[in-house]
């Protein structure tokens, strides 16, 4: 202490010498001086950690720097927000600061301009904290030399400028006062977040029984957490367990939760922000959420929970802990409407569709051939995106294609390996009946991704024959002949 009071004293020396005593345009007026009350704002700053972030701010006052023995006042927040600047200080984030306000009365008012320390404290963590007088700050962020009332800022703002670390219970930090008409509305509300609910391998890990969003400042027990129940959307995420035992691939149930702004600034200012299923409160997630990024890793910053609105939560990565099993979490988008189209396409047929959602886990593919000709040839191609669809393991070089494969395959090859793509080719001077309509190519796809996907049936060559004469229906991919028809079409 005896370093840092020798330290202000010389602060304080050099201010003396750089500026009048003149406190300019924050000077109070007798009304202000003499007003029975008097309101102050301050600018609770976001932080680089949680022990940074201004959680509930409070007005303290006294001749110690012991903590515990001075007097606090709980300020309030004003639903306004502020555009700081973290300036030079790598603990502090520029973003939008929650303003906070409090109104002292006469008695209040005499006590703090008898006190020694004056300042702000974050309310959760009592290591942060100003312990200069702020009844002398100015609006450049410098001191005046002689302390004025309180009274004297009633309708001004101070915000923190600068700062600098001690081994003392406070971090202390340096303000400047400014007018209160910087301030703006928060963040917008309602926002809507959701939350992929896994299956688990036990009933204390299984979340089909509903999940909540909770929030609060213990790890250890939910039962000093507030808990929001979260509703079934009745879409569901195709989720994979990846390395997590505990956790089944599968359908997961999608939860949303609308949140008013008063629950966002609540959510925003809590320690711990989680999911918490109600089969068994040992499985949680204590981590903070406004964390949480889409490579499932965690930014360095807490965001707000109102930046991830229309966002969905995915577990990716645990570890057993106390009453809250911790998970951590990635975010994607989500699409509420969870509506996504398979695309079949050809160089010898109309194009045709068909809808998928996230609850469906394959789609069938099917092309039909129809002509009154023996196809004596054909090559072709089918492709696919391997992002979004994947060739099911039942798919063999008979099933999806029965009438090249004949009776044992004869003049007929399939290759099924390659990437993205399925060959096939067949030959036969006895021709192949298509008459009437039958499938010339089916197959069954997993669906591994999202998103609006195509599958294309490109036909290279197709012969048939007439009285003993080669026809060519299609050559080198173009349409030569209209002796055959070609039907496409996909189902979920």
């Amino acid at each position: 202490m005896k370093k840092i009071t020798k330290a202000l004293s010389v602060i304080l020396a050099v201010m003396m010498i750089m500026c009048t005593v003149s406190a300019l345009s924050f000077s109070a007026s007798a009304a202000e001086t003499s007003a029975q009350t008097a309101t102050i704002y301050f600018a609770a700053p976001r932080g680089t950690g949680i022990a940074n972030s201004w959680r509930n701010a409070q007005l303290y006052y006294g001749s110690t720097t012991t903590v515990g023995k001075l007097a606090r006042i709980n300020m309030q927040r004003t639903g306004k927000v502020y555009a700081g600047d973290k300036g030079s200080l790598t603990t502090i984030v520029s973003d939008d600061w929650d303003v906070y306000s409090v109104t002292l009365n006469a008695t209040q008012i005499a006590a703090i301009d008898s006190a020694k320390y004056v300042g702000f404290i974050n309310a959760n963590n009592r290591k942060t904290g100003l312990k200069n007088p702020i009844v002398k700050a100015t609006a450049s962020g410098t001191y005046a030399t002689t302390k004025s009332s309180i009274a004297a800022y009633n309708g001004k703002m101070f915000v923190i400028n600068g700062s600098y670390d001690t081994s003392s219970e406070f971090t202390t930090y340096t303000v400047k006062v400014l007018s209160n008409n910087t301030g703006k509305a928060p963040a917008k509300s309602p926002v809507t977040i959701y939350f992929a609910a896994p299956l688990g391998n036990s009933t204390a890990n299984n979340w089909s029984n509903g999940a909540n969003l909770y929030y609060g400042n213990d790890q250890k027990s939910f039962k000093n957490n507030t808990k929001i129940a979260m509703t079934k959307t009745g879409d569901t995420y195709k989720g994979s367990k990846g390395k997590l035992t505990t956790l089944v691939s599968g359908n997961w149930d999608i939860y949303s939760v609308t949140l008013n702004a008063e629950q966002i600034n609540r959510i925003d200012y809590a320690k711990y922000v989680g999911f918490a299923n109600n089969y068994s409160r040992k499985t949680g997630y204590a981590n903070p959420l406004q964390k949480s990024t889409e490579s499932g890793t965690y930014a360095s910053v807490p965001l707000s929970i109102a930046d991830y609105d229309g966002k969905m939560f995915v577990i990716n990565g645990s570890y057993l802990g106390s009453e809250i099993s911790s998970y951590t979490v990635k975010t994607v988008d989500y699409n509420v409407s969870d509506e996504h189209t398979v695309n079949v396409t050809s160089n010898v047929a109309s194009a045709s569709s068909c809808k998928y959602s996230s609850s469906d886990s394959q789609v069938t593919v099917t092309y039909t051939l129809d002509s009154d000709m023996l196809v004596e040839n054909i090559q072709a191609v089918v492709n696919y995106d391997k992002s979004v669809l994947k060739l099911a393991s039942t798919n063999t070089k008979k099933n999806i294609s029965p009438v090249f494969y004949g009776a044992n395959g004869a003049g007929y090859e399939a290759n099924l390996t390659l990437d993205s793509k399925i060959k096939f080719n067949a030959t036969s001077l006895d021709g192949y009946d298509f008459a009437g309509g039958k499938t010339v190519f089916t197959a069954v796809f997993d669906i591994v991704g999202s998103g609006d996907t195509t599958v294309d049936f490109d036909v290279y060559m197709l012969t048939g024959t007439e009285n003993n004469k080669d026809i060519k229906m299609v050559y080198k991919d173009e349409v030569m002949s209209d002796n055959f028809t070609v039907t496409a079409k996909a189902s979920v």
